[in-house]
């Protein structure tokens, strides 16, 4: 179940005008409803067409500065983008949409529509919606960009196009998947424009990277802070599928300086000093028996001779503990190059990104599903 703002007013076409619409945004933020993505998903497409916002707002006002919680995300895709792309970009870079549906403006082949993804927890803090709503924009640029706004209304629309209703995003990976579009795209300019994100949305950096990091439940990094209540270092643990834990390394400007949320004016956005911290990897783990290995782990066992094909959370997983042992790049892609489905020159990149981001490695019941 989650939480947003949904209209009681049904439409079949959309709203036009001041008289209508100023009618659902003066309702929107009063009507707060508790409801299953599937029946949320009925209730913006026909025969029901309701207006919606993702967000929370207090004393029923719909504005920036009322902003209280928001879980679900949306993209307006007007031009420039199939959606049959965007699916595709979405399962490359693991960003599974919870459904799209056609707006009231889609004239033919489904060129309109709205991507609603669903992040796995609750955000209570501005600073961390508007981190995914911008990642989310980086990584599909073809959106309307008045969707970064947090009171943006969304109408309703004509009918569903695709629906994976317990698909869930978790922020870690939204990041990951944001930098890795930048590199694939522009990587030339790659770094500067990572920088330009993290000074946007005020988070520090680490070896030119946002200071994001996965944690291990036995870290005690809480029981460090003497006041969590203006240390300006968020913390999440998250329930879904899995446990996870990890940090936002927060700029302490962001504290003293309110995120903007006015994206009509290029004039007004916020810029932030951010730090950027160089760290070096760790000490590999030398003399490590890969017999051994073999012998005690099934899924590395298979996934070496090639009879088990690893998906990419188990690839990731099997990579931040093999780049943790001397020798273990050479043998990740010695194993890579026996099967031409793995795409090398991205997996030559997501290892050069762990190396990066010092990913300590993962423990196995964090990406072993099957075994």
């Amino acid at each position: 179940m989650i939480k947003l703002s949904l209209d009681t007013v049904c439409w079949n076409r959309k709203p036009k005008g001041k008289p209508e619409i100023g009618a659902i945004s003066l309702s929107i933020p009063k009507n707060i409803v508790e409801i299953s993505i599937e029946e949320f998903a009925k209730n913006v497409v026909q025969p029901y067409g309701k207006s919606w916002s993702p967000t929370i707002f207090s004393d029923g006002i719909r504005s920036n500065d009322t902003f209280v919680s928001q879980q679900v995300f949306c993209l307006d895709i007007d031009e420039g983008l199939a959606f049959d792309d965007m699916l595709e970009r979405c399962d490359k870079y693991n960003i599974i949409p919870a459904f799209v549906y056609t707006t009231f403006s889609s004239a033919y082949n489904n060129n309109k529509f709205r991507v609603v993804f669903v992040l796995e927890h609750n955000i209570e803090d501005k600073r961390v919606r508007e981190l995914v709503q911008l990642a989310l924009m980086k990584l599909f640029p073809e959106a309307d960009k008045a969707c970064k706004d947090v009171s943006h209304l969304f109408f309703g629309g004509k009918e569903l196009l695709y629906t994976n209703y317990d698909s869930r995003i978790n922020t870690p990976e939204l990041i990951d998947s944001m930098i890795a579009y930048i590199y694939s795209t522009d990587k030339v300019n790659a770094t500067r424009n990572i920088k330009d994100y993290c000074k946007g949305v005020g988070v520090n950096m680490v070896n030119g990277l946002p200071n994001i990091k996965l944690l291990e439940d036995d870290d005690n990094i809480l029981g460090e802070i003497e006041d969590l209540d203006t240390h300006p270092i968020i913390y999440y643990r998250s329930v879904a599928q899995i446990f996870k834990n990890y940090s936002i390394d927060f700029s302490e400007e962001t504290i003293m300086k309110p995120i903007n949320d006015n994206s009509k004016s290029k004039s007004s956005k916020t810029k932030y000093n951010v730090t950027d911290t160089k760290e070096v990897r760790n000490n590999l783990v030398k003399h490590f028996s890969w017999e051994d290995l073999e012998d005690n782990c099934k899924l590395y066992k298979e996934f070496s001779n090639n009879t088990h094909w690893a998906y990419h959370l188990e690839l990731f997983g099997i990579a931040t503990n093999l780049l943790a042992i001397e020798g273990g790049r050479k043998k990740l892609f010695e194993i890579l190059n026996q099967n031409e489905k793995y795409d090398i020159k991205n997996w030559d990149y997501q290892c050069n990104y762990i190396v990066k981001k010092n990913y300590a490695p993962q423990r196995c019941n964090n990406f072993m599903t099957k075994y």
